[in-house]
């Protein structure tokens, strides 16, 4: 892979649609509408109807096209974004057509490598594209756009700037030690740094928070066979999703569903009864439930109210539950 030679991707999803998106990033763009789209002087910004012709001159598609001069795209270099009709054929000739002319496969989040190599945006403005394509509910959109806008790159450059001003305050101190100094000014740097370890805290601890924003929560409904699982799943769900019956083990596979819960995605999973014995369905089921157990955010214990008293979870999933 090289930074200076030319990527080529499909910048919508492969399928029917009504348009279809290739952009491509490199030196070869103004070429390429010369040679491909018969336009030798594109206007910078201007969507421009032309028609595309591969090497052989033959017409592929009727296209608009926009050409970005250097310095003026997404990735800093010069950029050629191709809209042809959304067929799937359509867009993979155009494609192989770009690639003999001298365009490499894009790899998965190329444009935003370059983007952040060229300098067009840190690396938490880089990370944030993923997450603003990823986010699971309206407040993690929100996160990601703050982010992708720049406030949590300015606000760590800030800590890092504060950190090395009370570096240097510090190695003054200490190569001139016989400097009689206010006790005011001794005591400066220890409360600086209690208020650097504060904010540096609170934003590791958001960071979390952001994650589940981000990837959603999962939670799993467990309990004993017959406790009521299935039925707090669909109320929780607003729909009949899970069977319900009065027979033990009707649940042998799990069940999810997403709900939001005030800024959260919430992955609800109903999963198989815990019990000793069983059929080997019933076993497997709950295999599955503790595999599952594994990467939940979050329990819901279902019990039987009706029973003297509350079953107590088994040995593995508790286990699992602690090591949360």
């Amino acid at each position: 892979m090289s930074a200076n030679d030319s990527i080529v991707a499909a910048a919508t999803p492969i399928g029917e649609s009504a348009i279809a998106v290739i952009r491509v990033s490199g030196a070869l763009c103004q070429k390429l509408c010369k040679d491909a789209l018969r336009v030798p002087y594109p206007i910078p910004r201007r969507s421009t109807l032309a028609g595309y012709l591969d090497v052989n001159e033959c017409l592929i598609d009727e296209v608009i096209f926009v050409f970005y001069e250097e310095q003026n795209s997404y990735t800093s270099e010069s950029s050629l974004e191709i809209s042809s009709h959304g067929n799937p054929l359509i867009t993979k000739k155009i494609i192989e057509d770009l690639v003999s002319r001298g365009c490499r496969l894009a790899e998965p989040g190329e444009y935003t490598k370059r983007a952040f190599l060229s300098g067009r945006m840190d690396l938490t403005q880089a990370e944030s594209v993923a997450t603003l394509i990823k986010a699971s509910s309206e407040r993690a959109l929100e996160v990601a756009r703050i982010q992708l806008r720049g406030d949590l790159g300015k606000k760590i450059s800030d800590l890092q700037s504060r950190l090395l001003n009370l570096q240097a305050n510090l190695e003054a101190y200490i190569d001139f030690p016989e400097e009689d100094l206010p006790s005011e000014d001794i005591k400066g740097p220890s409360d600086a740094l209690a208020n650097l370890i504060a904010e540096v805290e609170h934003l590791s601890q958001s960071a979390g928070c952001a994650h589940l924003l981000e990837a959603g929560i999962r939670c799993l409904i467990v309990g004993s066979p017959n406790a009521g699982k299935s039925s707090l799943y669909n109320l929780l769900c607003g729909e009949e999703r899970a069977i319900v019956s009065d027979e033990s083990g009707t649940t042998r596979d799990y069940l999810s569903s997403r709900i939001d819960v005030g800024p959260f995605m919430v992955e609800m999973m109903d999963t198989a009864g815990l019990c000793t014995g069983g059929s080997k369905v019933e076993r497997l089921g709950i295999e599955r439930t503790l595999q599952l157990s594994e990467e939940a955010d979050c329990f819901l214990f279902v019990v039987d109210s009706t029973l003297p008293s509350p079953e107590s979870v088994s040995k593995d999933l508790s286990n699992n539950i602690n090591a949360e």
